[in-house]
């Protein structure tokens, strides 16, 4: 079964065609068992390559064995988190363009533009940008000690922190037998206190802080 129908294969074309000048390569750590989209990811990235063969390529490496665990840990990867991407430039240098989980939905759209960033080899800053970036010299979440299970920290700290604040700005007692409302109370104030409390410790704190949450609520 193809996941990329017509329409989207000649978008792709399209896209390579105006802002891939350079071929890109893909390098996609995977493997066989414990992974349920791995499948998905390397079936997405060799239709992509057939697409566009002159200006994609796509390596697969198993991280179930040592050497591609080694492989992954060389672009600074845990080799238990997979499907992962590691998109290359013209040159073959990994310019920190790395993409866990499987691109799909609205997200294959940013996985393509990462293609493009690196086939450019460049991104367009002002004196002040470039100084502001060569300054990080590690990941800026981690080096402010902020942690999430999936590594999406913008989506899910965002919406813990808004939850808590939204409960407080618009919750009522009053409305305690609204189905919306009991769920915010069991879902959302407990994931936003969750986030609050452990965004330091590891994912094991904040799975705990919610279970425990959930049940007091």
């Amino acid at each position: 079964m193809q996941l990329l129908n017509e329409e989207v294969k000649n978008q792709i074309r399209e896209i390579f065609n105006k802002e891939v000048p350079n071929p890109v390569k893909v390098v996609l750590f995977t493997r066989a068992f414990g992974c349920e989209t791995c499948e998905y990811a390397e079936r997405l990235l060799k239709e992509i390559e057939e697409t566009v063969p002159e200006k994609f390529k796509a390596e697969v490496v198993s991280s179930a064995i040592p050497e591609g665990q080694e492989k992954a840990k060389e672009y600074g990867l845990d080799p238990d988190r997979v499907p992962a991407i590691v998109i290359l430039d013209k040159d073959g240098k990994d310019r920190g363009i790395h993409y866990i989980g499987l691109p799909a939905g609205l997200e294959f759209s940013t996985f393509i533009n990462g293609i493009a960033l690196a086939s450019k080899g460049e991104v367009e800053l002002d004196e002040k940008g470039k100084e502001i970036v060569e300054q990080i010299k590690q990941p800026l979440l981690r080096r402010r000690g902020i942690d999430d299970a999936v590594g999406a920290i913008a989506v899910h700290g965002g919406a813990g922190v808004w939850s808590m604040l939204a409960m407080g700005l618009f919750g009522y007692l009053a409305y305690l037998d609204s189905l919306w409302y009991l769920l915010a109370l069991l879902v959302f104030v407990p994931g936003g206190l969750a986030f609050a409390l452990g965004y330091r410790g590891r994912r094991r704190v904040e799975v705990r802080i919610t279970v425990l949450l959930f049940f007091f609520f």
